[in-house]
């Protein structure tokens, strides 16, 4: 195989890894929280630590390798990995896998954050378009086949979840250590920026911690308050000391170009609606239904199907057309298709929701191939890393969003007191009442997720077509 070929291969092993563990333990996690007694609370960390770490990283670890070179960084990526999730395997209690979780996390965004940079390092013209598809596939394939690996093992035992990915981890070690070839740093006496990654680090931690501790303690309690404030004035620090240092974590002159910011801008919005539909389906399946995990992951593969062949495809679509209409369309159908998931109810057929599901992946596939495209090509070589790392942050920043704002909506429908069951799916005693409350918060989670994808139409569509590029 020729040296593009294994740099696809190798990346898209690695993104695989880091998006299949986004959404693998959504089926798992009542499994998890029996086995190790642990609370609710405790269990949304659980999920949640992965895609917050991953996150706060992205940008740092993106401009660290365009200064030291992405092969280090990457092949790290995949150690990282194999340590998190053979901790994660063996954790005796909820503590010891949370930190599994962190670490699995760190080399997630060691990967995460590359595997974009790498392949626009390595492909130009026609193939980068192809190349890109390819490994939008696989990311849009992990995520959907997440909850199918998730509740496929857990069947088995919850640790194999995390067991999985040693064989891949280390596999993705050696080809990146060996096949490789590291592309000469184009900055050199550039310092990184601690402090921005520190101060952006507390920003995200405490505003997750607002948005969890909101629905259960309520958004008036003084520690829900607390965690928002304080998340503030972390926030303003970090963008007060960007401004200032010499080398900023974020380059906001970025933003200057409306290409760049009508992408970035989308991908966010974009992120929250996926991430919102696929936790939802997950919960919906798992809750009212009382699906088993396994059938749940089975019943979310017509997202994967449009998803994976549409990514795929987009590059001959966009040559037919242009790739402002295609992203625009793929907003489009992904917004209305999530909104439309609102008729769900405990009776409606499934075929409804799969043709629904169908269409979403092929909004998804339709958007993100020549999205990452336009992203990674609006720069110059140089920022590529830190521009895949902070377009990583933005859409793991969506992911957390959006379960955020999910559970946030559910949580004003069903009691406190069952809260964690009916998300987690567990064997509890809903009346009629209450399961027809908990599928009301579902629905409106999913109009207001739609809505929310609908809005980014305009605001992309207007700003690429305005960018003098």
């Amino acid at each position: 195989m020729e040296y593009r070929g294994w740099v696809l291969a190798i990346t898209s092993m690695g993104t695989f890894l880091a998006v299949v563990n986004s959404t693998s333990l959504l089926v798992a996690l009542p499994t998890v929280m029996i086995s190790l007694h642990t609370t609710f609370f405790v269990a949304v960390w659980i999920l949640l630590i992965y895609s917050l770490v991953l996150t706060v990283l992205s940008p740092f670890l993106g401009r660290e390798a365009d200064l030291v070179g992405r092969k280090r960084i990457y092949s790290t990526g995949y150690i990282l990995f194999f340590a998190g999730s053979t901790i994660a395997a063996v954790s005796p209690d909820p503590q010891v896998l949370i930190l599994g979780r962190v670490v699995q996390g760190s080399g997630a965004a060691c990967l995460f954050s590359n595997s974009l940079a790498i392949i626009t390092d390595s492909f130009s013209g026609p193939q980068l378009g192809r190349a890109m598809a390819i490994n939008s596939s696989v990311m849009g394939v992990g995520i959907a086949v997440g909850p199918l690996v998730g509740g496929f093992l857990s069947f088995i035992n919850w640790r194999y979840v995390f067991v999985f990915n040693a064989p891949i981890a280390l596999a993705g070690f050696v080809l990146s250590s060996r096949l490789l070839k590291e592309v000469k740093p184009v900055e050199t006496g550039v310092r990184p920026d601690y402090v921005g990654s520190v101060t952006l680090s507390a920003f995200m931690t405490l505003i997750v911690l607002f948005l969890t501790v909101g629905p259960l303690e309520g958004w008036a309690h003084f520690t829900t308050v607390l965690f928002l404030l304080v998340s503030l004035v972390f926030l303003v620090l970090f963008l007060i000391m960007e401004r200032r240092v010499r080398y900023p974590l974020i380059n906001f002159s970025l933003f200057r170009n409306r290409r760049f910011t009508g992408s970035i801008i989308s991908v966010l919005l974009n992120s929250i609606t996926r991430f919102s539909a696929i936790f939802l389906l997950t919960i919906y399946f798992q809750g009212p239904l009382g699906i088993n995990p396994l059938l749940a992951g089975i019943l979310l593969m017509p997202y994967a199907a449009g998803l994976g062949f549409v990514s795929y495809m987009s590059p001959h679509v966009v040559k037919r057309v242009n790739d402002i209409t295609v992203q625009t369309l793929g907003l489009a159908f992904t917004g209305a298709s999530v909104a439309a998931l609102f008729i769900s109810s405990t009776g409606t057929p499934y075929y409804i929701l799969a043709i629904l599901m169908l269409l979403m992946g092929v909004g998804i596939g339709l958007y993100y191939t020549p999205n990452n495209s336009t992203i990674m090509l609006s720069v110059e070589p140089g920022q590529r890393g830190i521009v895949a790392g902070f377009r990583s942050l933005i859409v793991n920043m969506g992911s957390v969003v959006g379960m955020a704002i999910v559970f946030t909506i559910v949580a004003t429908y069903v009691p406190e007191s069952i809260l964690g069951s009916a998300f987690l799916g567990l064997s509890v005693s809903l009346t009629e009442t209450q399961k027809a409350a908990f599928v009301t918060g579902i629905d409106v989670s999913f109009l207001a997720a739609g809505l929310i994808c609908l809005v980014a139409v305009p605001v992309f569509a207007v700003m690429l077509r305005r960018s003098s590029k």
